[in-house]
């Protein structure tokens, strides 16, 4: 067996695909995210990884809450829709069932 070097533009595989979701101005927003990890066991912690200019960033930072929804493969369309729309410019808060949280209410 031979190593081989994987270049920097290469991401693991599979990798999951979840919404992030957190409020905005009051009203709920998705983000699909692929970079996510459990970080921690106890207390129990995940790690995500977003860019700089997204819609959902603020309000994470305002709010310190944000949830990670694991969707299953009839989702798919949604969750998918929800990568390629910026929330500034559409509405998705409709596309899901909404629920909050105990720790954010």
């Amino acid at each position: 067996m031979s190593k081989v070097r994987i270049a920097n533009d290469v991401s693991m595989y599979p990798m999951p695909v979840v919404l992030v979701g957190a409020m905005i101005a009051g009203r709920p927003n998705f983000l699909t995210v692929a970079w996510v990890s459990r970080v921690n066991y106890e207390p129990p912690m995940v790690g995500i990884a977003l860019g700089c200019d997204h819609y959902t960033n603020p309000g994470i930072e305002e709010s310190g809450a944000f949830s990670v929804n694991v969707p299953n493969v009839e989702l798919v369309q949604m969750v998918d829709f929800c990568g390629m729309v910026y929330g500034r410019e559409c509405d998705k808060c409709g596309l899901f069932q909404i629920f909050y949280g105990e720790k954010t209410g």
